[in-house]
């Protein structure tokens, strides 16, 4: 995430949610932060949504690329909840090193 700024949410492991892959480093970029504050969202209500396939207002083709990337266990993994200006995203690095929740595709 080059230039922006972010949040690495410490004291959170892997295990702690049973999912289809693994999270890696969870990373929420700043402007994510201050939605999830506005609306009163915990960022671990939207991991274990993402961590358990539920991908939230993303496209038939994204839901397949996801579901692919969980079968394959490589490929990005990307998931969309709430619209407008209020809409936030998670993705999983192909790798599954980091989780990222940003709002808009340049925090990523």
């Amino acid at each position: 995430m080059a230039g922006v700024a972010a949040t690495r949410l410490s004291g959170v492991r892997e295990s702690v949610v049973a999912g289809l892959f693994p999270l890696g480093t969870i990373v929420v970029s700043t402007q994510a932060a201050r939605v999830m504050r506005f609306l009163r969202v915990n960022p671990a209500s939207l991991l274990l949504r993402h961590a358990t396939g539920d991908w939230g207002e993303v496209g038939e083709d994204q839901k397949r690329a996801n579901s692919e990337a969980v079968q394959e266990g490589a490929g990005r993994i990307l998931s969309a909840y709430g619209r407008g200006t209020q809409r936030l995203y998670v993705m999983t690095e192909s790798d599954r090193s980091t989780t990222t929740i940003f709002r808009h595709f340049k925090d990523a």
